[in-house]
């Protein structure tokens, strides 16, 4: 399978109109980076609601998410419960009818979701630097590996090629990846659902610096609406596509410290 060199500005399509993706979900879980008390809750769901009137961001009728990014370690050393973590996810991606989006590599848990998606029949677009593929990790069996120059460039390819992002476990640029497509939602760059797979509390320290964010307001609390959590590969994908869309019409940069 030929790969395919690009380089672009993949914040914009062809004609040069910013993108956003028009993503669809119905209602079943409540947004949030961590469980919420009744009291956020409730303050929280007027201001949803009302937002989800005002985003130009498609139809809410039903949920469209067609492809899903997702973010995980690319090592070979973890151990064996979060190698068969990534096989039950790509089982529960190739059930949904989801195509693949990742980082294009054939190691770690990256190398597993591709290929079992691949074996159950599932689409794989892999997107991955020239500089890393040229080491020989590139997936090269998938239905496309497109080839980008800068690790930024990745980052962005992925997002412009995604309805929704999963993260599983992973390290450092798992969470550089994770923290980039946060932020641009916070930034209202796009709408798309973001999960967390939490599995084995992984990622209990991360969210509980997060927890540390909001009682330092750091971040304002509505921030939790980011994302969602998830224990188990079924209640990840569940969420993907049945969560709300993102819809927020506060500004940004007042959101901080908010009670």
């Amino acid at each position: 399978m030929p790969s395919t060199p690009i380089s672009k500005d993949f914040s914009r399509d062809a004609g040069g109109n910013e993108k956003s993706s028009a993503l669809t979900r119905a209602p079943g879980h409540t947004p949030a980076g961590a469980p919420l008390s009744p009291e956020d809750a409730a303050d929280l769901a007027p201001a949803l609601a009302a937002a989800a009137e005002a985003l130009p961001f498609g139809d809410s009728a039903g949920p469209e998410i067609h492809t899903v990014c997702v973010y995980c370690s690319s090592s070979n050393a973890l151990g064996e419960k979060y190698k068969q973590l990534a096989a039950e996810t790509a089982a529960e991606i190739t059930a949904a009818g989801l195509k693949l989006v990742y980082g294009g590599g054939d190691v770690g848990l990256m190398g597993i979701v591709a290929r079992e998606v691949k074996r159950q029949g599932g689409h794989v677009t892999g997107i991955i630097p020239t500089f890393i593929k040229d080491k020989e990790v590139g997936f090269l069996d998938g239905d496309e590996l497109i080839e980008v120059e800068t690790m930024r460039e990745r980052k962005a390819a992925m997002e412009l090629h995604s309805d929704a992002f999963l993260v599983l476990p992973g390290g450092f640029g798992t969470l550089e990846e994770m923290l980039e497509i946060l932020a641009l939602k916070q930034l209202h760059r796009h709408d798309k659902n973001i999960v967390l797979l939490n599995a084995f509390g992984f990622y209990d320290h991360l969210l509980a610096l997060f927890e540390h964010f909001y009682t330092e307001r750091i971040a304002g609390e509505k921030c939790r609406a980011l994302f969602t959590v998830a224990t188990t590969p079924a209640e990840a994908l569940h969420q993907l596509i049945h969560t709300p869309r993102f819809a927020r019409t506060d500004k940004w940069y007042e959101t901080a410290g908010e009670e």
